[in-house]
């Protein structure tokens, strides 16, 4: 007997697979079901996790101009070491310190300072406490939060401690009404008169009630101290931050003397601790739904059993006009695989479904800050293929030996 090729044999097997499973459609869908909640599980716990992870970054970048940024603070105490000590030292953080990291620190785009202080903004008789930031030309830039009408700060507005300030949009909508244009007009920060420069896009609940005004100008008319509340610090990129961190603390402890007086944080540390727990509840979860890839594997070997048991004559057929054990084994080994794809393929349809009304959920229902995106994880797809392959092939072993090793003539005398 001329013995065809090895494509040909895969193709015949799974042609005769297909035709299997569509004859017996109630027993292989039964079958198949194990399969599709396991692949539907993994693969939909995965890619929802990689939509919230997603919608954490564009979060970040939103409100802190993305995840290559670190902060640099003075905390009133270290935790150090399992030890707690009062931070006694003289030193602290100053607009000086933010401009050297830009100039010094190759891996540093932007250093933001920021003072806060609450003052009562009004114009005319009307007015309320605000939160004012005090800070430098680079926030706008470096936070990604530019102006919707005029114009954001200018270095020239600090060098000269203008009283310019950028109203945030709520602000604005409270202190003028709709019909007049705030650009130019004076507005009081508590006694002392400023002009409005230019409104913020609107950003969020919080930091749309704030006022923004040049760093210079808030020390010195309104907290009286060249103090620096924290510096907010942009990188090259966010595989950058380990070493401007490293070189930050270099420069900042040059510039005062060797003191040990300020704490560094990452956005990139919280990245980490967040992938932390995604990767351990996608362990769990993916682990039950490992459990449904179980089962599946086990009905996938009954149905492969009662196939066996339903085409021994066609078995012993086969070997009477010179099939090979070997080609026996792998046709059913190829429909067993077939038989677990064609699960795997409904499992991913599934996912696809649950991503999707996931997505419409969080959007419609629960209304993120940021828009949750329907992703589905590539890598999660291919694992799960390759993972439905492994089980149709394991628990397809044992029913396509037992076919292979079927005698010609029992086979033939069980029609």
């Amino acid at each position: 007997m001329r013995h065809v090729g090895l494509h040909t044999s895969v193709v015949e097997a799974a042609r005769t697979g297909v035709r299997i499973i569509m004859a017996h459609r109630v027993r292989s869908f039964l079958t198949m079901l194990g399969i599709v909640m396991g692949v539907g599980g993994i693969v939909g716990i995965v890619s929802i996790a990689e939509s919230a992870k997603g919608m954490l970054i564009a979060q970040l970048d939103s409100l802190v101009g993305g995840a290559n940024m670190f902060g640099v603070f003075r905390p009133p105490f270290f935790f150090d070491d399992g030890k707690l000590t009062i931070n006694t030292s003289d030193e602290y953080l100053t607009y000086g310190d933010a401009l050297a990291l830009e100039n010094e620190c190759e891996f540093v785009t932007h250093a933001i300072p920021q003072v806060e202080h609450e003052v009562r903004a009004s114009v005319g008789y009307a007015g309320r406490h605000v939160r004012v930031m005090g800070t430098s030309p680079a926030f706008s830039p470096g936070m990604k939060w530019f102006t919707r009408v005029g114009r954001t700060m200018r270095y020239s507005d600090a060098d000269s401690e203008a009283k310019i300030v950028v109203l945030g949009i709520n602000v604005a909508r409270y202190l003028f009404q709709s019909n007049v244009d705030p650009i130019g007009k004076e507005i009081r920060l508590d006694e002392s008169r400023y002009v409005v420069a230019g409104i913020l896009d609107e950003k969020d609940e919080d930091n749309d009630k704030r006022i923004i005004v040049p760093i210079t100008t808030t020390q010195e008319y309104l907290t009286g101290s060249d103090r620096v509340d924290q510096l907010w610090v942009k990188t090259t990129g966010i595989d950058t931050v380990d070493a401007a961190r490293s070189r930050a603390t270099a420069i900042l402890s040059q510039r005062h003397g060797g003191e040990d007086f300020f704490r560094t944080w990452s956005l990139k540390d919280i990245l980490k601790y967040v992938n932390k727990m995604i990767f351990v509840l996608q362990l769990a979860i993916g682990g039950l739904a490992a459990t449904s890839l179980l089962v599946g594997g086990i009905g996938i070997m009954n149905v492969m059993l009662a196939s066996v048991n339903e085409r021994t004559y066609e078995v012993g057929l086969r070997k009477a006009v010179g099939a090979r054990r070997l080609d026996i084994l792998f046709q059913f080994l190829v429909e067993s695989v077939v038989l677990s794809l064609l699960g795997a393929s409904g499992g991913i349809g599934v996912a696809i479904g649950i991503t999707r009304g996931v997505a419409w959920f969080m959007n419609t229902i629960a209304d993120p800050p940021q828009p949750w995106l329907p992703l589905v994880s590539v890598p999660s797809v291919v694992f799960a293929i390759g993972a439905c392959a492994c089980v149709g092939l394991f628990f397809g072993i044992y029913p396509a030996s037992k076919a292979a090793l079927l005698p010609p003539v029992e086979a033939l005398r069980r029609r």
